[in-house]
């Protein structure tokens, strides 16, 4: 019947990378153009999938038996250089941003009727908190523009206590690092995030993130587009 849904889920490892050997140079474009297919087609997608995972149908049971986690976790190093498996089980090892030209960009906050809103550029963590504590140490802000795109090195737990706000703009149109919304959730009961692009709507997220923290409100995003963003 044209039109009837056959497929309830797909299950992918590898959903838009390039790991990929030169070997193979029609695999690249093969997976990216299936994947937006499933998501014209509106099924949902799941990666990474790993050993020891089960379904269960009518009596049937398809067993998962392989990669293990600790393979999948080399390969997503490569995936343009995402962590693609579930936010719990980051790494976090935070480390610097040590360019200068970051640490000359401008750090500025805007006050208008009583409210303030900070916008940090491509800064370190480290100069952030050096200029609230000199200027606005004791000060809430309506709303934060996160540094350096969301940059995991721009990015670290101590700037994330130190700024008092709920509300965060992230201006990229690339996923934002899995490392940064895990040490989001660790320091805070919940966090918004405004984003100027959906780039999670690609299947990003695994269903125990979206157990974990999406559906708790853990973690809440939010596609602002050409919303006005009321404060």
């Amino acid at each position: 019947e044209k039109g009837k849904k056959i497929i309830d889920k797909v299950w992918i490892n590898g959903s838009g990378s390039r790991v990929y050997s030169d070997m193979q140079e029609h695999s690249v474009n093969n997976v990216s153009n299936l994947v937006t297919l499933i998501m014209e087609k509106n099924i949902p997608i799941e990666t990474p999938i790993l050993e020891g995972k089960e379904y269960v149908f009518c009596g049937g049971r398809i067993k998962v038996i392989g990669p293990t986690k600790n393979e999948m976790l080399k390969v997503a190093t490569k995936i343009e250089h995402k962590y693609v498996g579930n936010i719990i089980d980051v790494q976090d090892k935070y480390q610097p941003d040590l360019s200068d030209s970051n640490k000359a960009s401008i750090i500025m906050v805007v006050e208008f009727e009583n409210k303030k809103l900070l916008f940090t550029g491509d800064s370190t963590s480290e100069n952030i908190i050096k200029a609230v504590d000199k200027y606005y140490p004791g000060d809430e802000f309506e709303v934060v523009k996160l540094p350096h795109h969301g940059s995991s090195r721009n990015i670290s737990r101590e700037l994330i206590r130190r700024l008092s706000t709920n509300k965060f703009i992230i201006s990229t149109n690339k996923a934002l690092e899995k490392v940064v919304l895990f040490r989001f959730a660790e320091e805070r009961k919940t966090t918004e995030l405004l984003c100027n692009y959906e780039w999670w709507a690609t299947g990003y997220f695994t269903e125990d993130d979206i157990k974990k923290y999406f559906d708790t409100n853990r973690i809440v995003m939010r596609y602002i587009g050409e919303e006005k963003i009321i404060l």
